[in-house]
């Protein structure tokens, strides 16, 4: 049992924010949008990877403004 646990500690040490912050926007979209057919889903995954671009864009605009300030 204390190695199970080990390896569940090593898995949390190993995740980032940024599956944790892609992994909510995921999972809220594909519970809330329709997946009847093929086409919603691709749809889904096309409004997922927009959103994911717009996050990344938004961090790295912060992440330069910081950079400026100091």
């Amino acid at each position: 049992m204390k190695h199970n646990q080990q390896d569940v500690v090593q898995m949390f040490k190993g995740i980032t924010i940024w599956e944790i912050s892609l992994f909510v926007p995921a999972t809220l979209l594909f519970l809330y949008l329709p997946v009847d057919n093929f086409f919603h889903i691709i749809i889904n995954v096309v409004i997922f990877f927009l959103c994911v671009i717009g996050i990344y864009s938004i961090i790295t605009y912060f992440k330069s403004l910081k950079k400026k300030k100091m």
